[in-house]
């Protein structure tokens, strides 16, 4: 091979590695992506199925609602102090007050 047509290659295969390096770097980007949208939807999928086992456990077993002692104190004075107004606008609308 002459120097000539040996160089002519070197520069040739100089470009094609220019090339295959550029062309890697973007699959690396694209794939690097890929895996990232692919954790997102594992995660996802995993928090679906745990909102469908809470689902399915209500459908089998009812829901149960466990209410402490202050949920039970605000829910009951919200309801007497409900009452207390309907009867007194009741009260003034018949004429009692």
């Amino acid at each position: 091979m002459k120097p000539m047509e040996r160089d002519e290659l070197l520069i040739r295969l100089d470009e094609r590695v220019g090339t295959v390096l550029i062309t890697t770097q973007k699959q690396e980007r694209h794939l690097a992506e890929l895996n990232g949208r692919t954790t997102d939807s594992h995660v996802m999928a995993n928090k679906n199925s745990n909102r469908l086992d809470v689902l399915e456990n209500i459908a089998a077993n009812g829901f149960q609602l466990k209410l402490n002692r202050k949920q039970v104190a605000v829910g009951g004075g919200g309801f007497a102090g409900a009452a207390i107004m309907m009867i007194v606008a009741f009260g003034k609308s018949i004429g009692w007050w």
